[in-house]
């Protein structure tokens, strides 16, 4: 399955999220704070980072936009308490993948992170294709 960061300041609910994670076949690491999560998105690969939004010192804004400039496309999903359409607006036009309010049911989440772990999954195949085709001097010009 996929490689996921769990970013929120609540213990408990990393445990949950990494429990049901898990049980789907994901790899999951977790962090308390957005340093750490930055941390942790610079010396590993993820395919999709899921982030509190507030959380001490670094919200989840830092550590999104931290991602785009680190790992431009992993997926990164949003959750918040205080769910607002000012926030879910700003997380979308700062790239966010999508945007879940707590208390969210499971199933919804499980929805949301098979969809961006096969986004992920789909653009690294592909990226991969187009290396091995221009290694292969068959097509010229791709960006990548």
């Amino acid at each position: 399955m996929g490689s996921i960061l769990v970013v929120d300041n609540e213990k408990s609910l990393c445990g949950l999220l990494t429990i049901v994670l898990e049980k789907e076949g994901h790899e999951v690491m977790t962090a308390n704070s957005g340093d750490v999560a930055v941390r942790l998105v610079r010396d590993n690969a993820f395919d999709l980072v899921i982030t509190d939004i507030r959380m001490p010192r670094s919200n989840g804004i830092d550590v999104l936009e931290s991602v785009n400039r680190i790992s431009p496309n992993t997926p990164v999903v949003m959750m918040t308490a205080y769910s607002s359409a000012e926030t879910a607006v700003e997380a979308m036009k700062k790239g966010a993948y999508d945007y879940i309010a707590k208390p969210f049911k499971v199933e919804d989440l499980q929805l949301i992170v098979k969809n961006a772990v096969e986004k992920k999954r789909l653009f690294d195949e592909n990226l991969h294709l187009k290396t091995a085709l221009r290694d292969k001097g068959q097509v010229s010009g791709i960006v990548g």
